[in-house]
């Protein structure tokens, strides 16, 4: 239980990351790397910060590359949408289409399987109760 809110919680801060970059549907990172609240937890989360855009809807938000190649993001960013509705841009501009995605409403994660391999760094989600989260 204790992981589960573990990863509710960092998901939740890597959102929190995001809405910090542009709302366009890509992610340019120019230079130093600094988001301010974030801190030195930005540095090593920003590449793995991806945009989720369903094109069907003109909507979106944000997901993490899990170190396992998933994608999860909110459910509520990709409730009504079809694997084909959803676009992914990686903060290299990369566009890459979906394959799958499992929905689990009442947590609000949904998992997103990519057509292709992602080729950026992950996040690992960590199994200690004691991590405090953003800090590095």
């Amino acid at each position: 239980m204790k992981s589960r809110l573990f990863a509710i919680a960092y998901c939740s801060l890597l959102l929190l990351i995001a809405s910090f970059c542009k709302a366009s549907d890509q992610i340019k990172i120019e230079g130093a790397v600094t988001t301010g609240i974030a801190g030195k937890a930005s540095e090593f989360a920003i590449p793995s910060v991806l945009r989720v855009v369903d094109i069907s809807k003109n909507t979106g938000g944000t997901g993490f590359v899990h170190k396992s190649g998933i994608i999860i993001t909110a459910e509520h960013v990709v409730s009504s949408a079809e694997p084909k509705d959803i676009v992914l841009t990686l903060y290299t501009s990369q566009k890459v289409r979906i394959k799958s995605i499992i929905k689990d409403p009442n947590r609000d994660l949904a998992i997103l399987y990519p057509e292709t391999e992602l080729n950026v760094s992950t996040l690992t989600i960590s199994q200690k109760p004691s991590l405090k989260t953003g800090l590095i």
